[in-house]
Formats: structure tokens, sequence, C-alpha cells
């Protein structure tokens, strides 16, 4: 059985780039501890998509989900290790904002530039996690390692940026 989830790829203007919200697990979280992910988490039976994602951006996040708009959904894809099916969601900032996480479930949040995810090369490699070799994509950026549900959930943003109706500005060079 697969449990339904979702996650919610946040994105910001900040003066004239684009930036991608990610945030690094607690060691003591259950699912996945010390992963780097998206804001999201598992849908409860009475919530919709757009309900579960928003509970659990001010949960992880510690922001006011009013913050955020949600664009676009993206191509639903199944964890390896674990028994969830996650759709993934795109939402831009109605305002910039600063994550302000309580370390109990997530240790740590960070922007990464939009840029160096566009233009990172995906290609798969085997990565070795808890005595396990997986084939995957892996992206490192600023110490962080971003791989597995998270990077392959990437891949598909970034096959999919031009299709999102994002504001490309006119007094900034595009950085889409």
């Amino acid at each position: 059985m697969r449990y339904p989830s979702v996650v919610v790829i946040v994105l910001r203007k900040n003066e004239c780039r684009w930036e991608v919200l990610f945030l690094k697990k607690s060691e003591k979280n259950r699912w996945h501890p010390g992963e780097v992910c998206f804001p999201g988490g598992r849908i409860e039976e009475d919530e919709n998509m757009n309900e579960a994602v928003l509970r659990e951006f001010e949960e992880e996040v510690g922001v006011d989900s009013s913050h955020i708009e949600i664009i676009a959904s993206l191509d639903p894809i199944e964890t390896v290790s674990t028994p969830f099916v996650i759709y993934p969601l795109v939402a831009t900032t109605r305002k910039n904002f600063e994550p302000k996480v309580d370390g109990s479930e997530i240790e740590e949040a960070f922007w990464v530039p939009l840029d160096v995810i566009r233009d990172y090369p995906f290609d798969e490699r085997i990565y070795h996690y808890k005595g396990l070799d997986f084939n995957t994509y892996i992206i490192e950026w600023d110490g962080k390692i971003i791989w597995g549900a998270t990077a392959r959930i990437l891949k598909n943003f970034v096959e999919k940026l031009k299709e999102l109706p994002l504001d490309k500005g006119t007094e900034c060079d595009n950085n889409l």
C-alpha cells in the first residue's frame, strides 16, 4: 500500500534571481532523517492536496501559508525505500519571508538559486545511504546533498520550468 503525500516547491524572487526553498529533516525524523527535502508530508483522510501542503508548509517552515500561492502541479512519483506516492506542487511567494524552523522535525531551511538547479547536470550515480546503494540523481550544493525522490522531483520541475506561469519581470535579466 502506498500512502499519498504532497510536497511544495516554493519559489521566491530575491531581487532579480529566482530561488528554491529546501528543508533538511532532523535526524530524529521517522521518515528520511537528515535528508534534504521540500516542505510537505502525508495527506490526511479529510484533506485535499492543497490543504495538506499548506498545513505542512506552516508546520515545517514556521510561516503562515498565506505567504505562498500554488501555481502548478507536477507528475507524481513513488519513493523507493518508503511506502509513499508524492504529489509535487509548485508555489511562488506572495511576499518574501525567512523560514522559522524549530529544530524538532526540520533542522534547517535554505534557499538555492534556481539557475544552479536549472543548469545542473542530472546524471544518475550510485549513492550510498544507510548501507544500501541507490541509483539516483545527486545534486550537491553548499555541502548539502539532494538525492532520491527530491532530486527526481527537481528533474521533472526543470523539464517543465518553461511551462510554469512565473513572472519573468522586465527590469532584470531572465534567469529562467
